[in-house]
């Protein structure tokens, strides 16, 4: 007689995410909630066009930042490989206009917490993010469904599975197609300048 315990264990439920109007209803709830806009915005704005992790931009110091180029780099990932990630056009003016403001030095945390050495706490922002979402009157779900929501629209506009793969720093592609909800998959063939920019200087770094 033989006893496997994984053949006991219940299927994984695939992670729900957010539509484009959901994004919009979230987003339209952080600006007219947040006590702290600018920093909320600025991080759940790269959260949805980074698709990193969590910890991932929580861990973000400002020297983490190539203001110019418009790109950052993980120093700390899951996977212990420092990767780059490609900015949106506009991100680097943007945080560097941040950094002013409330006066950062290179050595200090992108997202300070207690102190301006020391990061936001992963629950503090998730706890924003199902704040934001109750008063949005949308479904409480996990902050890492942003990773989830991220990937899926980008194969939805048309991003072949290896370069998501990478942009994502995933290690085998069945992650990355796990990642993805195919239902949500259409419009392969729409261009998009936006993207067709962010393709371009994700390829030129390489």
């Amino acid at each position: 007689m033989s006893f496997k315990l994984n053949d006991y264990n219940p299927a994984a439920k695939p992670i729900r995410i957010l539509s484009r109007h959901e994004l919009l209803r979230f987003l339209h709830s952080l600006i007219s909630h947040s006590d702290n806009m600018i920093r909320d915005t600025l991080l759940f704005s790269l959260l949805l066009s980074t698709g990193c992790r969590i910890s991932e931009i929580t861990e973000l110091k400002v020297s983490d930042i190539n203001f110019e180029d418009e790109m950052i780099t993980l120093l700390k990932t899951k996977n212990k490989i420092q990767r780059v990630i490609v900015l949106r056009k506009g991100f680097g003016a943007l945080l560097r206009k941040y950094q002013s403001i409330i006066e950062l030095k290179d050595n200090e945390c992108l997202f300070p917490g207690v102190a301006k050495n020391i990061p936001i706490t992963r629950q503090v922002a998730s706890n924003l993010f199902k704040k934001y979402l109750l008063l949005a009157n949308l479904p409480d779900l996990r902050i890492h469904s942003l990773r989830h929501s991220f990937a899926t629209h980008m194969r939805d506009e048309g991003m072949d599975l290896l370069t998501l793969m990478e942009l994502l720093g995933h290690q085998k592609l069945q992650t990355t197609l796990n990642y993805t909800q195919p239902h949500y998959t259409r419009n392969a063939h729409i261009r998009i300048k936006e993207h067709e920019e962010f393709y371009r200087k994700f390829r030129s770094r390489k």
